[in-house]
């Protein structure tokens, strides 16, 4: 219980971390745009690149968690993450900035699918509930970053100082992760309904494939919303600076609210009809930002479907994960992948669409994806979800360090449980 409960903390400070790199970058470009010379929406091309390395780590992380080590897995990502927030906070000029971009890319993609993996078979019974939870601690990162940023550049500090702190935090969920006992990987599965395929045959299986589609949707809408909200705010709706800068934490701080509720669904809940009702409603609360013309109406809407959306990202995972029980971190890390290419799509889009159309109208636009991501999700057969057994593996058994950090793992195995799925119907 207690190795559970510091994998549990190192998951979600993981997860935060995370959140908090990426969402300072988004929060820093206007005083990075203004140091570079480089307008804001054309230097939110970075965030393509912090993504495309996430997009890597996510596919390669899932692999090799499933085939050698998850510890060393999460030890790395947590390098990484370090390695990039220093790089951040001391460099100086757009090289430092990619280069950091380029690490705590790495750090992201191994973090966020991995630790999701962690928390789906730490708590088997109650999967869309942890990584709900999850999602929430992934929310507070995103909450305080920009918080403290609003808060304190008016005062002179400068935007590199942020990020010490999520290396700080990286430097230590590393310790956290390299002093848990994970236990050895568990037996094959005694009973399998359908041989189930391995690395790249898995995206052909629709089971696999429409959750990766839906969550690519998602993100890409998630994405041009967040990272762009504070510039149209500031540009182009005639906001104060501290005030768009807030307007990213408000953004997560719904979102956090949501999650947090979601996470207390009961877990029969279908995840199918809660991702198309989420995602419908939230689409239409972003195109209804096209009819306001003051910044408190198109903030509003823009928090609103923060809200309503909360739930959709760890009901998808959730659903990958209880139709693929054994190659779950694979995946995870597919599914995740997928999600990134999203964020490396959104700031090329949003950035052309801004430039090119009425503010007003590029932002709504964002609402296309989530629509048609809720139409794709109730697409195609009814899939099973597949039920095994799993032998029972003692979570705390004492080992060396070095051998802990090197024997192959399973980090979704904790106590030999397994989950039965959310709902039949899935």
């Amino acid at each position: 219980m207690i190795t559970r409960s510091r994998l549990t903390i190192a998951a979600m400070l993981s997860l935060a971390s995370f959140a908090a790199s990426v969402n300072l970058l988004f929060a820093a470009l206007v005083k990075m745009g203004a140091e570079f010379g480089i307008r804001p929406e054309i230097l939110a091309s970075v965030s393509s690149i912090y993504f495309a390395c996430f997009f890597v780590a996510s596919l390669l992380g899932g692999t090799f968690t499933d085939r050698y080590s998850a510890r060393m897995v999460l030890m790395a990502g947590c390098a990484f993450t370090t390695g990039g927030g220093l790089m951040f906070g001391m460099g100086s000029g757009l090289a430092a900035v990619v280069g950091g971009a380029v690490l705590m890319g790495m750090g992201g993609g191994i973090i966020e699918p991995m630790c999701s993996a962690l928390l789906n078979r730490l708590f088997p019974d109650r999967v869309r509930t942890a990584l709900n939870l999850s999602q929430a601690g992934y929310c507070l990162g995103a909450i305080g970053g920009p918080l403290l940023m609003s808060l304190l550049l008016p005062t002179g500090l400068s935007w590199r100082t942020f990020f010490f702190p999520v290396a700080l935090m990286a430097a230590a969920n590393f310790g956290l992760f390299a002093w848990s006992t994970f236990g050895p990987a568990p037996p094959p599965p005694t009973r399998q309904v359908a041989a189930s395929p391995t690395g790249w045959a898995l995206i052909t299986r629709w089971s696999v494939l429409q959750p990766c589609i839906v969550i690519l949707l998602y993100v890409l809408s998630e994405s041009s919303v967040s990272g762009f909200l504070n510039i149209y705010l500031f540009e182009f709706r005639d906001a104060p600076e501290q005030i768009a800068i807030q307007s990213i934490a408000l953004f997560w701080g719904v979102m956090l609210v949501g999650r947090t509720l979601a996470g207390f669904l009961p877990a029969r809940l279908p995840d199918r009809p809660l991702i198309t009702v989420t995602m419908t409603l939230a689409g239409l609360a972003v195109a209804a930002s096209a009819l306001t013309h003051s910044w408190p109406a198109a903030l509003f809407c823009f928090v609103t479907a923060s809200f309503i959306m909360a739930s959709s990202w760890p009901a998808t995972v959730a659903l990958a994960a209880a139709r693929n029980p054994v190659n779950t971190n694979t995946v995870i890390g597919m599914t995740v992948a997928a999600g990134s290419i999203g964020c490396i799509l959104s700031p090329p889009i949003m950035g052309h669409l801004l430039g090119s159309l009425n503010p007003g109208l590029a932002m709504s636009l964002a609402a296309f994806p989530l629509l048609f991501g809720a139409l794709i999700i109730v697409l195609g057969p009814r899939t099973p979800v597949q039920e095994f057994k799993t032998g029972t593996t003692p979570i705390d058994r004492p080992m060396s360090w070095w051998r802990r950090a090197t024997q192959p793992t399973w980090p979704n195995s904790a106590h030999g449980h397994h989950r039965h799925g959310p709902a039949p119907d899935q």
